[in-house]
């Protein structure tokens, strides 16, 4: 055999079972000091996040009777707010505590639904065909001072017994409260002014417990509010739910459902419409100070805000107890 015939058979030899090239080894086998760790009790991400879901926070209880008032079908009615000398809750105002009146458009089966919410978060635009606003001059206001997105109300095209639509009248304060409300019906036989006096509506508000949730201090975790209801037990709705706040207040004070910013010495904020979910650091006070975490010193408040409902409330008002870790 010549050399050349020689070094072909060594090399065929050398080959594996498959025919494959020479090339490196198997790598060698993970061992207890080589093998890539999973996470384990002590190396697994731990989920900090603020969970709010039902039973956390303050509860009420409200309720409220709307009167009912009739005008001249067709006429651009003066509603006159000079009798009015106590709120639906029987306390003392002037007329010149409504900053403002608003007339929800509603279906003709859409009034309950709206008297039902004044009883809860108070009704929003989208829960009405339209909202007209208008704000009184000195002691009454007319039909046609109302608008809605920049247009008027015009009382004998749209206030008609042949429309198909329900009317509900509110009396707001300028904190956002309904002081009266009070159904409003077209009638032929009515005429153009209505008067709106004491006795006109009629609420009840009874702030309950606040069970508080628990953080570390210092910490400035994310908040999720997908499981949340608000104070009167129903699901929040997260394009309602438009603001959250963060304010800190002296240990010990009160806070008032319907005022819980009075006091407050720090208050943060961000608009958080549509969404669930946020992180407390990207909160920021109205100098742009951003929240650098729950101290120590001052009792914390969390509260999600409708600022477009037809309330003084939040929808949730959740007290905060700040921990040392452990």
């Amino acid at each position: 055999m010549t050399t050349i015939g020689l070094l072909v058979a060594l090399l065929a030899c050398s080959g594996d079972d498959d025919g494959g090239a020479i090339g490196p080894g198997p790598e060698p086998e993970p061992t207890g000091d080589t093998a890539p760790t999973g996470p384990t009790g002590d190396t697994a991400p731990v989920d900090d996040t603020l969970r709010l879901g039902p039973g956390d926070g303050t509860t009420a209880a409200r309720t409220f009777s709307v009167g009912a008032l009739s005008g001249l079908a067709g006429g651009d009615l003066r509603l006159d707010l000079g009798g009015l000398g106590a709120d639906a809750r029987g306390r003392a105002m002037l007329p010149g505590d409504v900053s403002e009146l608003v007339l929800l458009e509603l279906s003709t089966d859409g009034l309950d639904e709206a008297v039902a919410l004044l009883a809860g978060r108070g009704p929003a635009p989208s829960d009405a065909v339209e909202w007209w606003s208008a704000a009184p001059t000195g002691t009454s206001v007319v039909l046609s001072a109302f608008e809605a997105r920049g247009a008027p109300f015009v009382p004998d095209a749209y206030f008609t017994v042949d429309n198909p639509r329900s009317w509900l009248l509110m009396l707001r304060d300028e904190e956002g409260g309904v002081l009266h409300a009070a159904s409003l019906a077209p009638d032929t036989a009515a005429g153009l002014l209505v008067n709106l006096d004491d006795g006109l509506s009629a609420e009840s508000f009874t702030p309950g417990g606040g069970a508080p949730v628990s953080v570390v201090v210092g910490s400035a975790p994310a908040v999720d509010w997908s499981g949340a209801v608000d104070l009167y037990g129903a699901a929040v709705d997260p394009e309602l739910a438009d603001t959250l706040e963060l304010f800190l207040v002296t240990p010990g004070a009160v806070v008032d459902p319907e005022a819980p910013l009075a006091g407050a010495e720090a208050v943060y904020r961000r608009e958080v419409a549509g969404d669930t979910e946020a992180e407390l650091s990207f909160l920021r006070a109205d100098d742009q100070s951003i929240f650098g975490g729950f101290p120590a010193d001052r009792d914390a408040w969390i509260a999600l805000t409708c600022t477009v409902c037809a309330s003084r409330a939040p929808l949730v008002l959740v007290p905060v107890q700040a921990e040392e870790a452990r």
